[in-house]
């Protein structure tokens, strides 16, 4: 009778998942800013309306026809510091 075979149980390694968050604002003609957040932090109403003031001033410098136009476009969804009363009166103060 053949003996069992032996493997050599090597233990797998422990990895601590490092989430990022990355936000990434663009236009048909390439990236116009991202950021990362810090681990663990998330986008608030305020951390959002930060980046859309920073998005629109590195716009202005990069794609000016866009900002100059009626209005950009912007779509984002309907995530809560997407829709938050701070975040609208942003975009309306930007004119987004």
């Amino acid at each position: 009778m053949a003996e069992p075979r032996r493997t050599s149980q090597i233990p797998k390694r422990k990895y601590t998942q490092k989430k990022l968050l990355v936000s990434v604002w663009w236009t048909s003609a390439g990236v116009i800013h991202y950021s990362i957040l810090k681990s663990g932090q998330t986008i608030t109403a305020d951390i959002y309306c930060q980046q859309l003031q920073t998005m629109k001033e590195e716009l202005a410098a990069k794609q000016p026809r866009s900002v100059n136009r009626s209005r950009p476009l912007l779509l984002h969804d309907n995530a809560r510091p997407h829709t938050a009363q701070q975040t609208t009166t942003k975009v309306d103060e930007l004119r987004l």
